[in-house]
């Protein structure tokens, strides 16, 4: 087990073809870290809208993410900031799932 402080993973587009979902699982199955940042792009709802391609390892990964969470990590979701060209590919919604016991939702609002 590798024990580290913080960990980043981004763009991962959980949902689209290309996705090296088993690889993201491998790793997180083998790290520890006290906080995990999930930056960008963590699920494609894009791609997911125009196809819907949901592979068991997607699940496994973020599996992998709430078992973090139950072990004492901080979860950080920053929140790609693609500006208002791209608020209806989720429907207009800029969020994510309610923040949780030891999760926190961050929007990277730059200006």
């Amino acid at each position: 087990m590798l024990d580290y402080r913080s960990v980043f993973t981004g763009d991962t587009h959980l949902g689209s073809r290309g996705t090296r979902g088993g690889e993201l699982s491998a790793f997180l199955k083998h790290v520890r870290c006290q906080r995990l940042y999930l930056v960008g792009d963590i699920i494609d709802l894009w791609a997911l809208k125009q196809r819907w391609r949901w592979p068991v390892m997607h699940n496994q990964v973020v599996r992998r993410i709430l078992k973090h969470v139950q072990y004492g990590a901080h979860v950080v979701y920053d929140q790609p900031d693609d500006g208002p060209r791209h608020a209806h590919r989720a429907g207009g919604s800029r969020g994510c799932a309610p923040a949780g016991a030891g999760c926190r939702v961050h929007g990277s609002r730059r200006r």
